[in-house]
């Protein structure tokens, strides 16, 4: 007599209704998650991309104006200075050797670079053309141009 007790409960319309419903507001609510983090980490990626593109603009319009590297202490005191968007950069040249940085504490991963590697970069061999960008202590290059 139990075993009927028991089939019958999963046959019960209450009971079946229950778990499609409950089926289909796991499904709904996993999509919105999937499509939520996907949302998010392309917003996340574009505001990174446009802060590391200032911060690239900025020390394009400092290297023109000073090209003998004098620009790197003021900018090193610029970003000292700042509370939000603390950035750390390494400038590299063309045969891949830090020229500049702005921390010899922040942990650079090495820059593996192929014969050519820096073709279509501009300038030969020795001319400065790498800017390597970085969040905070703790984050992983986030560009290099």
């Amino acid at each position: 007599m139990s075993w009927s007790r028991r089939l019958s409960f999963w046959h019960r319309t209450e009971v079946r209704l229950t778990l499609w419903y409950a089926g289909a507001l796991l499904a709904v609510l996993g999509l919105a998650c999937v499509f939520l983090g996907y949302r998010l980490h392309r917003h996340m990626m574009k505001q990174a991309d446009a802060v590391l593109m200032d911060e690239a603009q900025e020390i394009q319009a400092l290297i023109l104006e000073a090209p003998d590297l004098s620009w790197i202490e003021r900018f090193r005191t610029e970003l000292a200075g700042r509370t939000r968007l603390r950035i750390h950069f390494r400038l590299l040249d063309g045969r891949a050797e830090e020229v500049a940085s702005s921390s010899s504490k922040f942990p650079w991963s090495p820059v593996p670079l192929e014969p050519d590697a820096w073709k279509g970069c501009g300038g030969p061999p020795g001319k400065v053309i790498g800017v390597e960008g970085a969040s905070a202590p703790g984050g992983d290059p986030a560009a290099q141009r």
